[in-house]
């Protein structure tokens, strides 16, 4: 019993594996990680399509500026490799054997008030460290 009201349970959830980031301190604890950001309006530069573009995948580089308004930085994660950790190896494997060149990182600064939704991307790999 606490404070006066009896529990008959204790229920403990979790934000899951893609758990959102809503203030700027989410994002600072978050640094390093990979992320999903969702802007209000496209955002047009070099490495993006021409009439811009809204949602990203990227790497969390940096939080930087005052508090109240942070400035993102993000490396964008221009491809694909795939859902699942063995199809990322195969992915990753396939083209290293092409002998493709990795193109030059794409590296954006986006204004916190910018961003309408964000969240962890998952990184789950169920094979064990190595």
């Amino acid at each position: 019993t606490v404070d006066n009201v009896d529990f008959d349970r204790l229920e403990v959830s979790s934000p899951g594996v893609d758990r959102p980031l809503r203030r700027a301190n989410d994002f600072v604890r978050f640094v390093g990680s990979n992320v999903h950001i969702e802007l209000y309006t496209p955002m047009t530069g070099e490495g993006l399509p021409a009439n811009g573009r809204r949602r990203m995948d990227g790497k969390l580089l940096a939080v930087e500026g005052e508090e109240a308004s942070p400035t993102i930085t993000l490396e964008l994660i221009t491809e694909r490799l795939g859902r699942t950790p063995s199809e990322i190896a195969k992915a990753k494997a396939k083209a290293k054997k092409s002998g493709e060149a990795q193109a030059a990182p794409v590296i954006f600064n986006i204004p916190f008030k910018d961003i309408e939704r964000a969240s962890l991307l998952a990184d789950l790999d169920f094979r064990g460290s190595k």
